[in-house]
């Protein structure tokens, strides 16, 4: 642990920062297409996000500190494209897995879930998104999301009812 902290205090560290950029670039850049729906800039933006990270100079205690602070600060950009782009930003959420390359592996499994998740109202999948793919706390979704850590537990409640209803439908249609 102590060595992860010595990782995200000393970002200009040309190692560190291959580091950081090799667990969270890909990740980031999933996260942040399924709010813009475009590869390229949702890779634009990811590359903006280390960028002020790096041009602040921030002191992080710890990788989940570093973490939430990226995926808000990779929110907030977004939601900012969004509203410079109104009318060229597509909003169906269609393309939600041209992330996928060589360096990511996605199992069937999580490829099933994310066509699921299409369908889910934009929070509901961000929620979901955070708590299955990041493996974040409802405190770290909360911080990343603006909201209290209750309202976020009520959205993963009703988004993770909405996933029960939706697998058992993909179900029933398989096995027919």
């Amino acid at each position: 642990m102590e060595n992860a902290t010595k990782i995200y205090n000393n970002m200009f560290d040309e190692r560190n920062l291959e580091q950081i950029l090799e667990i969270y670039a890909d990740r980031l850049t999933y996260f942040i297409n399924n709010l813009v729906n475009d590869i390229n800039t949702a890779e634009d933006i990811m590359m903006d996000c280390f960028v002020e990270i790096l041009s602040r100079n921030l002191k992080f205690f710890d990788q989940n500190s570093f973490k939430a602070y990226i995926y808000k600060t990779a929110k907030n950009k977004s939601l900012n494209y969004i509203k410079r782009n109104r009318n060229f930003v597509k909003t169906d959420y269609e393309n939600i897995t041209a992330v996928q390359d060589d360096s990511i592996y996605f199992n069937e499994t999580k490829v099933a879930l994310l066509k699921i998740l299409n369908d889910f109202k934009p929070i509901y999948k961000t929620v979901l998104y955070l708590c299955i793919f990041e493996e974040m706390t409802l405190d770290e979704i909360s911080n990343v999301m603006d909201r209290s850590t209750r309202q976020i537990r009520n959205i993963k409640y009703r988004a993770m009812k909405k996933l029960r209803k939706a697998s058992k439908e993909l179900l029933n249609l398989e096995v027919l």
